[in-house]
């Protein structure tokens, strides 16, 4: 996007009837983000910058498709971080062709070096078709480490980062000021309603799914025809008030017992006691509080929760 029409969109969403605190993010790579779209974005509204910087390795980052060089990488967001109000945020990723764990340490204490105002860890999932799968497949990548070491990038990562003052805000959310509150990361897990603008996005209304079609050329053949745009909803998911209660627990990390009731409590306790014997969890005054090692496999343990409802149902009228 050009500056002009960085702004034309920051326009647009201004028309919206918007609390004066809200967080209007704008994500991105670092590469071609010049100061005129930065000063565009800000004159728009847009208050938040969320950089995919996944390392500052040069030679890791165009592996993984970045262009710019780590002294380049560095340089543009100890920039953009002096900005007085202005929210910037860099994701990190773990896992990647050719990362090191050394590699992974250097991401890490860089990004803090830079002054920016929220780091995220995510780890690497390599989707089929991605750059990535298509290069493994040919065998012109690097090798990626195994979840062994991925789980102590992970545990390393986010002890550096409290160790020099960071605040955690979830499993991957860390920030070194309180501009930063990563709203649209904690929200989405809450259940709130979003709705969704553009090719391939999703969210949620009244209950119900939401997902535009992610087709480019679809979506734009039917604006032009002036139909509908393909896209799908999905039935209600009756149980969504207890999912999200799971939800938003295991991501930050804590999850409160008497939030649920009783008998579904009683019914996820052999769960909760295998979690503990394996050291993902530990109980504390009626919390269920995740270990490192749980909020490094909290992704793996929503799910494993959900398939043991599913293959050991509560009824209905006991939840």
């Amino acid at each position: 996007m050009q500056a002009n029409e960085i702004l034309q969109l920051a326009n647009v969403i201004q028309s919206f009837p918007l609390k004066p605190n809200a967080e209007i993010t704008l994500e991105g790579r670092i590469n071609g983000f010049t100061d005129d779209k930065f000063e565009a974005a800000l004159a728009g509204g847009i208050n938040r910058f969320s950089f995919g910087v996944q390392s500052v390795n040069t030679e890791v980052r165009q592996a993984a498709g970045r262009f710019d060089d780590e002294k380049t990488l560095m340089q543009r967001l100890s920039e953009l971080a002096k900005h007085p109000t202005a929210t910037i945020v860099a994701d990190l990723m773990f896992g990647l062709p050719g990362q090191t764990f050394d590699i992974w340490m250097h991401d890490v204490e860089a990004m803090i070096s830079t002054g920016i105002h929220g780091i995220d860890l995510y780890q690497l999932i390599n989707l089929p078709g991605s750059r990535i799968d298509s290069a493994e497949k040919k065998g012109t990548i690097y090798e990626r480490a195994d979840s062994q070491v991925r789980s102590s990038m992970y545990a390393q990562g986010s002890r550096l980062l409290e160790q020099n003052g960071w605040d955690r805000l979830s499993n991957c959310h860390w920030r070194s000021d309180k501009r930063e509150r990563s709203l649209y990361n904690s929200l989405a897990k809450q259940g709130v309603e979003i709705v969704p603008f553009g090719a391939g996005t999703g969210g949620s209304i009244h209950g119900h799914g939401l997902m535009n079609g992610r087709d480019l050329t679809a979506w734009h053949n039917a604006i032009k025809a002036g139909v509908k745009v393909p896209s799908m909803v999905m039935s209600i998911n009756e149980s969504s008030h207890i999912d999200t209660i799971i939800k938003k627990g295991l991501d930050k990390g804590t999850l409160t017992l008497n939030e649920l009731s009783l008998s579904l409590n009683t019914h996820l306790q052999p769960l909760f006691i295998k979690w503990q014997k394996n050291g993902l969890i530990e109980f504390d005054n009626n919390k269920l509080s995740l270990t490192l090692a749980g909020r490094f496999w909290n992704v793996n343990m929503l799910a494993g929760l959900f398939e043991y409802l599913a293959t050991n149902p509560l009824l209905a009228q006991t939840v």
